[in-house]
Formats: C-alpha cells, structure tokens, sequence
C-alpha cells in the first residue's frame, strides 16, 4: 500500500511463503473462484500447492485478481491469506479502471477489509 495508506485488514488466515509458479489457467480461475466465494480452506490449499500465480487475472472480474474480488466481496479472512502469500502483490491494479484491491474495498465500503 502507499506510504500513509491504512493496510489491508490481516486475521486469522493460513500461514504460507511458498513460490507460485505459473501454471495452467484452471489454476487460476479456481483460486478467483474460490476467492469469490470467501472459502478459506479451498484459498489455502490452492496456495499450499504453490503452483499457482496469485498475481492472475481473469477477463470476467473485469481484469482483476484474486485478491481484488475477495476485498470487494469482504471476505476479510481470504483477502488475510492472499496478502501472507509471498508473491501477492497487493498494489496490482485492475485492468480498465486502475483500481487496487484496497481503492475497490473503499468504494464498496468493505470497512472490515480495510
């Protein structure tokens, strides 16, 4: 986040640190799938395997990842696992509007996320 920016919320959360290498799409698609849904478990174990890029995007979340569509739908413990993940990067900005995962939790006022 920007130097003075308030830091996306952290909480209970799977702990990881693993590389994610890219793989096929299904791969990503299942993560923002299952980042959409708010389920944890499935977010972690993705995660777990490393060998996803969390950093994916997907046409249908308007250029956004993972991390974008768990804070815009408050899912406050997902967006918590994303952000312990090493190679998130939670400055990435969506296609189209240059939104970050923090500028669409404020306009969705997902107060819980940031």
């Amino acid at each position: 986040a920007a130097p003075g920016a308030p830091a996306m919320a952290t909480g209970h959360a799977c702990s990881d640190g693993s590389a994610t290498t890219p793989m096929a799409s299904g791969d990503e698609e299942n993560l923002i799938e299952l980042a959409r849904r708010g389920h944890l478990d499935g977010v972690c174990q993705v995660l777990a395997r490393g060998v996803v890029n969390v950093n994916a995007v997907h046409p249908q979340t308007r250029g956004g990842s993972a991390l974008h569509v768990a804070a815009e739908l408050g899912h406050t413990t997902v967006v918590a696992a994303l952000l312990r993940h090493a190679h998130t990067d939670a400055d990435l900005r969506r296609a189209g509007d240059h939104a970050t995962p923090l500028d669409i939790a404020r306009t969705a006022q997902r107060t819980d996320v940031v």
